[in-house]
């Protein structure tokens, strides 16, 4: 393996940054929230996160992107680069431009983008990691390329990328974000309702969210539901394992064909990001065509997957007798990304849930399961569940933030950035936080929490 590493900062932060983030754990008090951001706090969060990336910095084979931790993910994940693409083009654009290089360098002949790709001789430190990867070995190929996918913010990222710096060097990966969107649209739409299925919940990228219970069988309401996660899952994986993960033979045998909420809107974002770049370099057709793909795949999930009386978007699933799978998570709001959810929809989606205290309004936003919801399951482990128990994500909180910005809720949306950079000075760079204390959880030099630059950026705070 070819290891290229460039030091871009010095080893330790600034004096200043070492203090405000290795801070001792305390809560943070309302008003402390709603402060501005210091200059000295935002030369801690820039010097912070481009520490972290700098850590996680990979080059093999000339490819270079992120780890997601460098302490505990050492493969290739395609969501996980594509929010690296975001936050990293302002800490190190050269390194973002070749990042989203590396996403499309992967891609098949078909448009798909795999989830993760494993190098050869890459160990991980963790040995409990190394006993999963094992147990998860069926879905990669000889050149430890999985045959899952991801959420694809990686086609988002293209349009963002040539918003942010103008680069026009950027502009050849448009042609495969559109691959990458097309494959999605006609090969993985299942329920042939315009909207995208996956196959297995990791899919998602919210693994063991809760709103898999009753597509997998699995309850919480009576004792843990981690063992029988595990369980479920890999069972569904060596079942795809068998039918050479080949979505219309899972289709037509209905093993797990689940339309996910989060997913879709990702894909209606990058469709829009698509429609703008296009816009912007003459291109009229191609951008009138992915603006009105967008806006069906909105109106789509508006019919299919709205339910009136909760206020709320839930996934779909079960292709012989479809349901929604209705337990409130905060992807059920993130249609509002795109800014095509109409306007009564949102208001719901805002006043009764995204700001309402007893849902995802927590201490410390926004958790991404309903806190009511979570109120009545058994929870022991729920830390290794990820996506499961009392979690906020820094890419959710992103996404929000931008979503509740497209209906005027600007000043929602900056406490919101500005509540999860104090959350990141305080406790560090982590995988997730918890939303009752927001004590930071999980794998530590956790590049998302990076995202926020980008929100502060777009906010102007």
């Amino acid at each position: 393996m070819e290891i290229d590493r460039r030091k871009f900062l010095r080893t330790n932060a600034t004096a200043a940054g070492s203090a405000l983030l290795a801070g001792a754990f305390r809560p943070l008090a309302a008003e402390e929230f709603a402060l501005a951001l210091t200059e000295s706090e935002k030369t801690a969060l820039w010097e912070g996160a481009r520490r972290v990336f700098e850590q996680s910095r990979e080059c093999v084979d000339g490819k270079v992107f992120h780890y997601p931790s460098a302490g505990n993910y050492h493969s290739f994940f395609a969501w996980d680069s594509g929010a690296n693409v975001i936050a990293g083009k302002h800490l190190f654009p050269e390194d973002a431009l070749k990042e989203l290089e590396t996403i499309y360098s992967f891609q098949s002949p078909s448009g798909k983008v795999p989830h993760e790709v494993r190098f050869r001789g890459l160990k991980e430190k963790d040995p409990l990691r190394n006993v999963t990867i094992y147990l998860l070995r069926r879905q990669f190929d000889r050149n430890g390329v999985t045959a899952l996918i991801d959420p694809p913010n990686f086609i988002y990222a293209v349009a963002d990328y040539f918003d942010f710096t103008g680069d026009r060097r950027v502009l050849p990966l448009a042609e495969k974000a559109e691959k990458a969107a097309d494959y999605l649209l006609f090969e993985r739409d299942l329920f042939g309702d315009g909207l995208v299925s996956i196959i297995h919940p990791w899919e998602s990228g919210t693994d063991a969210a809760a709103v898999f219970d009753q597509p997998i069988g699995v309850s919480a309401r009576y004792s843990s539901p981690a063992i029988p996660y595990l369980a479920k899952y890999l069972q569904l994986l060596n079942r795809l394992a068998e039918v050479g993960f080949d979505p219309k033979t899972v289709a037509r045998e209905n093993i797990f064909v689940f339309e996910d909420v989060g997913f879709n809107s990702w894909l209606a974002l990058g469709l829009l990001g698509l429609a703008r770049l296009f816009e912007k370099t003459g291109d009229k057709a191609r951008a009138k065509k992915y603006f009105s793909r967008a806006k069906d795949m909105v109106g789509a999930m508006e019919k299919i997957m709205w339910d009136e009386q909760a206020g709320f978007f839930y996934p779909r699933y079960d292709l012989r007798k479809p349901k929604l799978s209705r337990r409130k998570c905060a992807g059920g709001m993130l249609p509002m990304m795109t800014g095509l959810v109409s306007p009564d929809k949102a208001r719901r989606l805002i006043d009764e849930h995204l700001k309402n205290p007893a849902e995802f309004n927590t201490t410390y936003p926004v958790s991404f399961n309903a806190a009511d919801e979570l109120a009545g399951d058994h929870l022991t482990l729920e830390t290794m569940m990820l996506w499961r128990g009392h979690c906020l994500w820094a890419n959710i909180n992103w996404a929000l933030a931008l979503a509740a910005e497209q209906y005027g809720e600007k000043n929602f949306s900056r406490e919101l950035a500005l509540k999860t950079a104090r959350l990141v000075l305080r406790e560090g760079f982590r995988e997730f936080y918890d939303t009752r204390s927001g004590k930071g959880q999980g794998a530590k030099n956790f590049t998302w929490p990076a995202l926020v630059i980008d929100s502060i950026n777009r906010l102007s705070i």
